[in-house]
């Protein structure tokens, strides 16, 4: 590239290389959060929220009625959210997969999907709806004098929401036979 009196390629010097130093700060973070999005679960010092290999069954699914590409990021985000202490976030998105998915077994509501499961699997899913409440308090509380935040464990669903996301990968299989 030449540069001449206008600068690179016409632009001015200045807003250049801030655009360079914004594409190369992201890159950094996209190589940091890698393991986080279904890298290599062995470089994550803490475990993940979701397993990287249920993302990767669900990312390959194919169902001509639901696309399942937002359910996948929400997965991801949840790792990255639980990888960076991002309890409040890691509650949000909990809830926001527990609101996406009835449609994929035919159910308008989480609470249908739980109690339309067999009797072990509901015991499983129900306590998720504490979770909800939880979730709930902190999207619509307003502020206080004194607040609180919720800590890794208050948000730890990670186990029930492991055995839905098995449970949508059963349904998808199944129905898609």
């Amino acid at each position: 590239m030449q540069m001449n009196e206008k600068g690179y390629l016409g632009r001015e010097v200045r807003p250049v290389a801030h655009e360079a130093a914004q594409v190369i700060q992201a890159a950094i973070n996209h190589i940091r959060r890698g393991p986080l999005l279904g890298g290599n679960p062995s470089t994550n010092p803490k475990h993940t929220y979701v397993d990287v290999s249920t993302i990767a069954v669900l990312a390959s699914l194919v169902d001509p009625r639901f696309d399942l590409s937002r359910l996948v990021q929400m997965c991801r985000e949840l790792n990255v959210a639980h990888q960076q202490e991002s309890n409040i976030s890691v509650v949000m998105l909990v809830r926001a997969v527990m609101d996406h998915i009835p449609p994929i077994f035919g159910k308008a509501t989480f609470a249908e999907v739980a109690n339309s499961r067999p009797k072990s699997l509901k015991e499983t899913l129900l306590p998720l709806e504490s979770i909800r409440k939880i979730a709930d308090t902190f999207h619509h509380q307003h502020i206080r004098k004194k607040e609180t935040v919720p800590t890794a464990t208050a948000v730890n669903a990670s186990n029930a929401v492991e055995s839905l996301l098995q449970e949508i990968i059963r349904t998808i299989r199944e129905l898609g036979t």
